[in-house]
């Protein structure tokens, strides 16, 4: 394994550690609606992808999706984590190439995980390739944030614009620094959606970028 990718499995072991031996992801239906503006019964029927997805189970609740799918490099080691026990389809994937069909997916998610590949520019071609024409990109991104060995990326706004949302129809951007609280980081976009709170500015800090855009051109 890279040195990339044993910090990536030993974070997920740690984890699995710590909370018992079975991954939590009971917030991945408000975190997702959030940043995607849209309901659970708005996906109903559509093919949905969360490309990055770690082992947690990031889509299981969507069980009024036609089919769900979670991509990620590290499938093989996720094994003994529990990923069988969850109700998606889990493929492996390479940084270099998802493997689905061109435009199969009405919806494709990407949290926290472009950050994490070498190739950013052919990870957003890739990201682009699988989703429908008339579909939906959709992640939160990591701003600002010093590279590390499992997040060799340091994205900005610019970046993102420049890989993938200038090649998407943006219906939703919001932008805000890391909440400074334990377990909230993303607390100023969850008040955002919730109560309209205007939203700090992010300046040359750490923060989050939340997106959801429609696929309206052939890549």
């Amino acid at each position: 394994m890279s040195e990339k990718a044993d910090a990536e499995i030993g974070y997920w072991k740690k984890r699995f550690d710590l909370e018992g031996g079975r991954l939590q992801n009971s917030w991945y239906q408000k975190l997702m609606c959030c940043i995607s503006g849209k309901d659970k019964a708005w996906f109903s029927g559509k093919v949905v992808c969360d490309f990055g997805s770690g082992p947690r189970g990031s889509l299981e609740w969507l069980n009024n999706a036609s089919k769900v799918i979670c991509a990620d490099v590290l499938v093989q080691a996720y094994g003994d984590l529990g990923i069988r026990e969850h109700n998606a389809i889990y493929i492996e994937t390479t940084e270099d190439r998802i493997p689905l069909l061109s435009e199969y997916c009405d919806v494709v998610f990407t949290i926290n995980s472009i950050d994490h590949v070498d190739n950013l520019e052919t990870m957003c071609r890739e990201l682009l390739r699988i989703t429908k024409r008339g579909g939906y990109l959709a992640g939160s991104v990591n701003l600002n944030e010093p590279p590390t060995p499992a997040e060799p990326q340091t994205i900005t706004k610019e970046i993102f614009d420049k890989c993938l949302g200038s090649k998407l129809c943006l219906e939703r951007v919001l932008v805000a620094p890391r909440y400074p609280g334990a377990g909230q980081n993303y607390k100023h976009l969850y008040d955002y959606c919730e109560t309209g709170k205007e939203l700090p500015p992010v300046g040359s800090q750490v923060g989050y970028l939340w997106f959801f855009g429609k696929k309206e051109r052939v890549e």
